[in-house]
């Protein structure tokens, strides 16, 4: 041989440099939100106690480790497990149960003083009974007219008086 070696494929390399380019966007967007969500865990740290300060700058530190490496859990799933434990209620109960698990209705307490209490309230009006069928009875008309020159006139006949229908009141003539 002359010495010279040959010419390696450069390819690979290249391959890898822009699929990594590619990745460093959406990387450095989760970098950004996970470093600003640290940022604001780390200001309401600061805020609290001196006793409490370093436990609360821990978990924010491993949260916000966990968020980088794609570990951490936004809540989606605690708000899927809210929802599933109303599935195991009867289908009357079952959308009143979901609504307060979304947080629908008030809720009151608190975890240190034993636990929140979340009510729900719908009002369901009962269902409106159809009006009673008034059965009125028809009568022929009785057209009173003059009558013609040279004929008797007969008088119109007088109807005996109907009792009104049951839950009818009427008004006496004026």
């Amino acid at each position: 041989m002359n010495g010279l070696t040959p010419p390696r494929p450069r390819l690979l390399p290249a391959a890898l440099a822009a699929g990594l380019l590619a990745a460093a966007p959406a990387a450095f967007a989760a970098g950004t939100a996970s470093d600003q969500r640290y940022q604001d865990e780390r200001a309401a740290c600061m805020q609290r106690p001196e006793p409490e300060r370093a436990p609360c700058l821990r978990e924010a530190a491993a949260a916000r480790q966990a968020a980088r490496k794609g570990e951490f859990d936004s809540g989606g799933a605690y708000e899927a497990n809210r929802v599933k434990r109303c599935e195991a209620l009867p289908a009357a109960e079952r959308d009143a149960c979901v609504r307060r698990a979304r947080d629908e209705g008030t809720a009151s307490g608190s975890v240190a003083g034993g636990g929140i209490l979340r009510e729900y309230r719908e009002v369901i009006l009962p269902p409106v009974p159809p009006a009673p069928a008034v059965d009125i009875p028809q009568q022929a008309p009785t057209v009173t007219a003059p009558a013609p020159a040279g004929v008797a006139a007969t008088p119109a006949p007088v109807l005996p008086p109907q009792p009104a229908p049951a839950g009818v009141m009427l008004q006496p003539a004026r």
